[in-house]
């Protein structure tokens, strides 16, 4: 494998006079959806730690956020679909006979964090969350 190194003819960031920098805020979706699994990674270890011990092997990395539809007006509106979140990945589900409710604590985790974040929303009615987490491989349960 080659390796180059090229010089960027343009003045480094420090020297210009404006940096342009993309910035994604709360309610962006890849915020969103990378936030919940992070949330659903913490909640699943808490419950892993409090049920067994230990945490147990859980990987649940994809999230996928379909937008709603909504008729905007001046001071509100309406929605009209809900947004569509499904929460995916694979996790340990049971762990010496004893299981644990994987896709009931998925949907919670991320419940709180919309309410918490997401002002603006009722996550009851404006929110549908969906799981497809599956048990992992036995062998990788530790």
């Amino acid at each position: 494998m080659e390796i180059r190194v090229t010089a960027i003819p343009e003045p480094r960031v420090e020297a210009q006079p404006v940096e342009i920098v993309e910035r994604k805020g709360l309610g962006h979706p890849d915020t969103i959806c990378d936030a919940l699994a992070e949330e659903v990674g913490l909640a699943l270890s808490r419950a892993y730690l409090e049920r067994f011990g230990l945490v147990l092997h859980h990987n649940v990395d994809k999230v996928l956020l379909v937008g709603g539809r909504s008729a905007p007006a001046f001071g509100g509106g309406v929605v009209l679909e809900p947004i569509a979140i499904t929460i995916a990945g694979r996790a340990t589900h049971e762990f010496g006979g004893v299981s644990l409710p994987v896709d009931a604590i998925a949907r919670e985790a991320s419940a709180t964090w919309l309410r918490v974040h997401l002002h603006a929303v009722d996550v009851e009615r404006h929110i549908r969350v969906a799981t497809a987490i599956r048990p992992g491989s036995p062998e990788a349960g530790l």
